[in-house]
């Protein structure tokens, strides 16, 4: 015997007054910005019952939109008056677990898919007032010019883990022999990555930083 649940909702949130800051402001601070998220989870889950075998599993989706803009004059934001992507949207997440029981023993797999926080694309580059930490050669900075902010992502990101464990029923209770997961540095683990790592979300950091000129 299993039970399906599905369930689907969706989300809006308006925000206003948001702070800005820009040098070029009387007090450096404006409370001109707005934002607003919007988007939509699903969620198809089926449960089994416990202490019988079968397959377990769920799919989770998310689908979400951030935009936000400055309010500021066009003077000192060209994109003041737009609403572009948040720096921390993540557009598609989907994440699928399976996994089936049979007496002591469950075998499971967990698929993971997701979007990149957006980054501002690299337009060229040029001679950096500021010298190398050594002084001997010149430095090169990145430039943005004519580039829109945040407006380009990474490929999308996947990951695919297989995983065993085998439960021992004692008088007093249980114990799940589980795999330690890969943050805890253990190499004989029952765990198996069949996809390479790839966070590509921290590398976008470098590109977080839009320069007016």
């Amino acid at each position: 015997m299993s039970l399906f649940v599905f369930k689907i909702e969706g989300f809006y949130n308006n925000f206003y007054d948001l702070a800005e800051t820009q040098g070029a402001l009387p007090n450096g601070i404006a409370n001109t910005g707005k934002q607003r998220a919007y988007g939509a989870e699903l969620m198809l889950r089926l449960d089994r019952v416990e202490d019988q075998n079968g397959l377990f599993g769920w799919i989770n989706y998310t689908f979400t939109q951030s935009k936000r803009k400055s309010g500021l004059p066009l003077s000192l934001d060209p994109y003041g008056d737009e609403y572009l992507n948040f720096s921390n949207e993540q557009e598609h997440a989907l994440k699928i677990v399976s996994g089936y029981v049979l007496g002591r023993h469950t075998l499971s797999g967990r698929f993971q898919a997701n979007s990149s926080f957006p980054y501002t694309p690299i337009t060229g580059s040029e001679l950096s007032p500021d010298p190398t930490p050594s002084g001997s050669e010149p430095r090169y900075a990145r430039t943005f010019y004519g580039s829109t902010p945040y407006s380009a992502h990474f490929p999308i990101d996947h990951r695919l883990d297989v995983r065993y464990s085998y439960k021992t029923n004692k008088t007093w209770g249980s114990i799940s022999s589980k795999p330690y997961q890969e943050r805890h540095g253990t190499t004989a683990s029952p765990t198996v990555r069949t996809t390479p790592r790839r966070n590509r979300m921290t590398d976008s950091q470098l590109y977080r930083t839009l320069e007016w000129r």
